[in-house]
């Protein structure tokens, strides 16, 4: 019994050692490359006149993805020559904007050394969360030799040697507007309209031809997806439909089976899950991706977002994540003034299920009734 408890006082002493030794580490490597960078860059650099420009989106978030590829083809329309280098997964949307020589991938060493050799007027890194994705980051911020833009006022402030200017997000009330920020930081104006989360569906042979619902249930984590509870209020209400299926997308821990309306959304991607919803007549989802797929394409959306639940720079979710389409209605847990922490999800009462879901099929009857 003494020589475990000793063994695992070791163990844990051990692993506090190696930790601040890699932190020791890192800052010293951070330290160097700002040094070398700064070095070069005597006299500081001008605002170029911008032609030609990377972005570096190391998010690898499927949301944040959809709106980069408004901020691309934005960009695109204004006649720039764009390229962005990213995460692997994420190359299939990039490809619905850009060729596929401008797209660079972090896991690709030889793709990382082809967009150091491009001749860039300017790179925007689209970090906005200090320290997050600097292993990847890392590889080629500090070796771009043109001027470098980033979205991290605190970042900007620490690491002043590697970038030459920021952009503050900061005060933006939504993830768009963020996104229009950066188009006027290129353009050197102010004034862009927001910007869209952009999906341009694939045409996919054995697509449903019937109008349809796509339900997705799931969340990126336990509190933005739908309790078991919810999840039954969901199917009890799609049987009661009349002359439209309903696709769900589920957990598979929960067991059901397809009849009469009620179907299963057996999708294997990202891409296979866009082009279903992108053919729905509305979408119910917790906060998720599929919300700025929904947006992106001006599907009518019933989406659920947490209470209390603050971003990076302090806006809740529910407010820098919001739905875009013209007809959209978010559903929060009700207040609870015992708790100043998030509330999720899985707390909205049957009575706000019941609402939101009543709002929804009334825009169905409608939208039925019109077409």
């Amino acid at each position: 019994m003494y020589f475990n408890e000793i063994r695992k006082i070791v163990i844990k002493w051990n692993k506090n050692r190696l930790l601040k030794r890699k932190i020791r580490k890192t800052n010293q490597e951070i330290s160097q490359i700002s040094g070398e960078y700064a070095a070069q860059q005597v006299g500081g650099l001008d605002f170029p006149d911008v032609k030609k420009l990377v972005i570096v989106d190391p998010l690898g978030c499927y949301g944040d993805a959809l709106y980069v590829l408004g901020l691309l083809r934005r960009l695109t329309e204004y006649g720039f020559v764009v390229g962005v280098i990213t995460n692997k997964h994420l190359q299939p949307l990039y490809v619905k904007v850009l060729p596929q020589d401008k797209i660079y991938i972090f896991e690709d060493d030889g793709s990382v050394n082809s967009c150091l050799e491009q001749e860039w007027d300017m790179a925007v890194d689209l970090c906005y969360m200090w320290n997050h994705h600097w292993e990847q980051r890392r590889k080629i911020i500090p070796r771009l030799r043109c001027y470098k833009v980033v979205c991290d006022p605190c970042f900007m402030e620490n690491k002043a040697g590697i970038y030459s200017a920021v952009i503050d997000w900061r005060q933006e009330p939504h993830f768009g507007d963020r996104m229009s920020r950066v188009v006027d930081c290129v353009r050197k104006k102010v004034g862009e309209p927001r910007i869209f989360p952009f999906y341009l569906p694939d045409v996919v042979e054995g697509s449903p031809t019937k109008r349809y619902i796509y339900i997705n249930t799931v969340g990126r984590v336990a509190w933005r997806s739908f309790s078991d509870h919810q999840v039954k209020m969901l199917i009890d209400w799609a049987k009661t439909l009349i002359d439209i299926d309903v696709f769900f997308y589920i957990d598979n821990s929960i067991k059901l089976e397809e009849s009469g309306n009620i179907k299963i959304a057996r999708t294997k991607s990202f891409i296979d899950a866009c082009n279903l919803v992108s053919g729905a007549a509305a979408v119910v989802t917790p906060d998720t991706s599929i919300v700025h797929v929904a947006s992106a394409m001006d599907i009518p959306i019933l989406a659920f977002y947490c209470r209390n639940d603050p971003e990076v720079f302090g806006k809740m979710m529910y407010q820098i994540w919001a739905p875009l389409s013209t007809n959209s209605r978010i559903v929060l847990p009700e207040e609870d003034e015992e708790k100043c922490s998030r509330i999720s999800i899985r707390s909205a009462s049957d009575r706000q299920m019941i609402e939101g879901l009543a709002w929804l099929e009334n825009h169905l009857n409608a939208g039925l009734v019109a077409g």
